[in-house]
Formats: C-alpha cells, sequence, structure tokens
C-alpha cells in the first residue's frame, strides 16, 4: 500500500471519527461543533504514527 492510500484512509477514518463525535454529541450542536470534532480527530494522527507496539505478557512466540 502507497504512502498516498495510507493518508487517505488516516485522513477517511478521522472524518468518521469526527463525526461520530459530533452525532453523540448530547443536546443541541451548534454550527462551530463539526469543525471542533474535526480539528480534535486530525490533532490525534501524530500519535497514532508514532504508536508502538508492546508485546503480550506470557510465553514467546516460536
Amino acid at each position: 500500500m502507497g504512502f498516498e492510500a495510507v493518508t487517505l484512509k488516516m485522513l477517511v477514518g478521522a472524518w468518521h471519527g469526527a463525526l461520530e463525535s459530533w452525532t453523540s454529541m448530547p443536546g443541541e450542536p451548534t454550527s462551530a461543533d463539526p469543525a471542533a470534532c474535526l480539528r480534535e480527530a486530525f490533532a490525534a494522527i501524530p500519535g497514532c504514527l508514532t504508536l508502538t507496539a508492546a508485546p503480550k505478557d506470557g510465553p514467546a512466540a516460536p
């Protein structure tokens, strides 16, 4: 998978997360709420790219 495809998947994922956050907000959302949710989702992308996985506790894999 190329860099462009990964980038597009990250952006679409952020959009879906922002949409989910916005539609689950309590009360009457304002016109600024979707943009705020999208900014928050986009701000999380760098942390996703630097996430490191730790091995599970237990016996080592063969």
